[in-house]
């Protein structure tokens, strides 16, 4: 039987087991519950939440971004049409929050568009990204981070992995560099490091402190003495290989991962300073669990949903994590009880 936007109230329970490899590596479980019931969810790229409301980004649909009230599982319907006229983007897009603002970047146009908090369907351009990067995360309000992509003529960045820019994409500076971790990087040319070591997330853990999510490693960034972001720590989660394949002078070079390991990182949110990354349970099963990492890139947990969860995943201003199920012809939000390390 179908219900329609239940909000189902239970009793969340977080379980606690000693590892039997790295004790300090804790082995937890977490119950989800649904509290909501989405029709018409074609292909889910992102949800994000902001206070009481999550956003759930569609890239079938056209009106890309769902609405759902947190705190009654009530759906709000869709705002930002697709198209090119105002106040309309091209998908894919990701939605980015800062204390007064939501910037959404349409990675196929390369623009990024702001509108205030609860003011989502007031979309005004912001910028366009320059073609040597490929995407932009929103660290405050006036800095922004892109991620680099030297390639052709565009190789004026050398082995920079970031530029920082402010709210208008006015690069100020390059950073950071990418990651060379096995006898491939080490030989491997910065376009082609660019397109395998590809930035999902890059999260704010503090005022001079963020995080960048690859798809097989994290990188910690902090400002030096002259105020510019440098690199801290990186930490390998998943052992990786790929082939590179060239693609002519002027176009960036193709990239294959190697049969044999792991898709790496699917999603990931901060809790608490801490890291939380969302790895698929099996090659056929696209349901998460979680390994949790602090801030330093120690790991400190693992965690088992005990009910199918599945990617993009959010959290809530409580720390509860809100993920998706499938269920026949809807999608259903689902979130975990609070999680205690």
């Amino acid at each position: 039987m179908k219900h329609s936007f239940p909000f189902i109230l239970g009793v969340l329970a977080i379980t606690s087991c000693n590892s039997q490899g790295d004790t300090s590596v804790k082995d937890l479980s977490v119950d989800f519950t649904e509290f909501s019931e989405v029709a018409g969810i074609g292909s889910p790229i992102e949800v994000t939440c902001d206070k009481d409301t999550v956003y759930i980004i569609d890239f079938n649909d056209n009106k890309v971004i769902e609405r759902v009230k947190f705190s009654t599982g009530d759906v709000l319907g869709r705002e930002v049409g697709i198209g090119t006229g105002p106040g309309e983007i091209i998908p894919p897009i990701r939605m980015m929050l800062t204390d007064d603002s939501i910037f959404v970047h349409s990675m196929s146009m390369q623009k990024m568009m702001s509108a205030p908090r609860g003011a989502l369907t007031s979309l005004k351009d912001k910028g366009t990204l320059p073609p040597e990067s490929s995407r932009v995360f929103a660290l405050n309000n006036n800095e922004f981070v892109m991620t680099l992509v030297p390639f052709g003529p565009f190789t004026d960045t050398g082995d920079a992995r970031f530029a920082m820019t402010d709210n208008s994409l006015n690069r100020q500076y390059t950073f950071g560099s990418f990651p060379r971790h096995t006898p491939t990087d080490q030989k491997a040319e910065p376009a082609a490091l660019a397109m395998f070591h590809q930035v999902t997330d890059i999260h704010r853990l503090s005022q001079d402190k963020f995080v960048a999510v690859g798809q097989y490693e994290i990188s910690y960034y902090g400002k030096g003495a002259d105020g510019k972001y440098e690199l801290i720590n990186e930490v390998v989660v998943e052992p990786y290989d790929y082939e590179i394949i060239d693609a002519g002078e002027n176009r960036s070079p193709k990239v294959k991962r190697l049969d044999g390991y792991k898709t790496g990182i699917v999603s990931s949110i901060v809790i608490g300073g801490n890291v939380y990354l969302a790895f698929f349970r099996g090659t056929d099963d696209e349901s998460v669990n979680f390994r949790v990492y602090d801030s330093e890139g120690r790991h400190i947990a693992n965690i088992e949903p005990n009910q199918a969860v599945n990617a993009p995943i959010a959290v809530s201003d409580d720390g509860e994590i809100i993920g998706l199920q499938e269920n026949e012809s809807t999608t259903l939000l689902v979130k975990s009880g609070k999680i205690s390390l």
